[in-house]
């Protein structure tokens, strides 16, 4: 399994959703998303090639959770997780320079 970073952008993008997820839904549903949210991301540290590609200023790959896209890049052994994002945001907007 390979390591794991989780960027600033990506902690607070998981911050937000907890927090979101809790005001609308209670705190057993918030915790069973960001349950899942961390199943995905212990597959992607498994099969980094699993997400799609996506070109923007670089290229990251895209990993599809429920309503959440998880975008990554592998760097040697270790995945860079930079963003999680509301499949209703557009990627270009929120990470084109968006590099740490």
């Amino acid at each position: 399994m390979l390591d794991l970073e989780i960027t600033l952008r990506a902690t607070c993008d998981l911050s937000d959703i907890k927090r979101y997820t809790t005001e609308l839904f209670g705190v057993a549903k918030a915790n069973h998303y960001l349950d899942q949210i961390e199943q995905a991301i212990a597959t992607i540290r498994t099969h980094p090639k699993i997400g799609k590609p996506v070109r923007l200023d670089v290229t990251y790959f895209c990993f599809d959770v429920e309503k959440h896209r998880l975008f990554y890049q592998q760097k040697d052994l270790v995945i860079v997780l930079h963003a999680v994002l509301h499949q209703r945001q557009l990627p270009i907007l929120q990470l084109t320079g968006q590099l740490e």
